[in-house]
């Protein structure tokens, strides 16, 4: 994405109080796209679930599934430098990220002149402090709910016709950023 394209996110963080995922956002070819990833946010913070269960289960499905983690031992105090080999560490960190579109913080490259693997950081070093990172970067605004659905779309096809300078009326969830809009 160009100026434009970046100046659309700054537009859409700002206007829904969120943050969107860093080099991911090239996800969202359509307005279609962008509004079903706001959709889902809003679905997430309003769930009858508690957002540190949102957030703990699907980490613990992925230590337990795809790292061969024992279930047992992923718990809300457990260390993930305890659960995670060095070797799996970074495959961990960005399987995280996709999965929960969210940008973390980078991890810690140990060893000055040779590598010895990569540790996580201060505030992400325990399962309970990733889920609490995770859920302050999938915050967004409480005026919407799962129900507002149109009224999101309304919001987002207003600040995508703003920055593109496109008649609103024009826009539909299929609008592709970059082949319509030239983004």
């Amino acid at each position: 994405m160009g100026l434009e394209g970046v100046e659309l996110i700054m537009a859409i963080e700002d206007r829904f109080c969120t943050s969107l995922p860093d080099g991911k956002t090239e996800r969202f070819q359509t307005v279609g796209d962008m509004h079903n990833f706001l959709m889902a946010r809003i679905q997430r913070q309003n769930s009858e679930f508690c957002p540190a269960a949102a957030m703990f289960y699907p980490i613990r499905r992925i230590l337990v599934d795809k790292f061969n983690v024992d279930r047992a031992s992923v718990k809300p105090s457990a260390s993930l430098v305890s659960l995670l080999d060095a070797e799996s560490r970074m495959q961990f960190w960005r399987t995280i990220e996709v999965a929960l579109l969210t940008q973390l913080p980078g991890l810690i490259r140990t060893g000055w002149l040779t590598w010895s693997g990569e540790v996580f950081p201060p505030e992400c070093s325990t399962v309970s402090q990733l889920v609490e990172q995770c859920i302050d970067l999938n915050q967004i605004t409480v005026e919407f709910d799962s129900e507002d659905g149109e009224a999101v779309f309304a919001v987002l096809r207003q600040l995508v016709a703003d920055v593109a300078g496109v008649d609103q009326s024009t826009l539909t969830s299929k609008t592709n950023f970059v082949n319509d809009l030239g983004f």
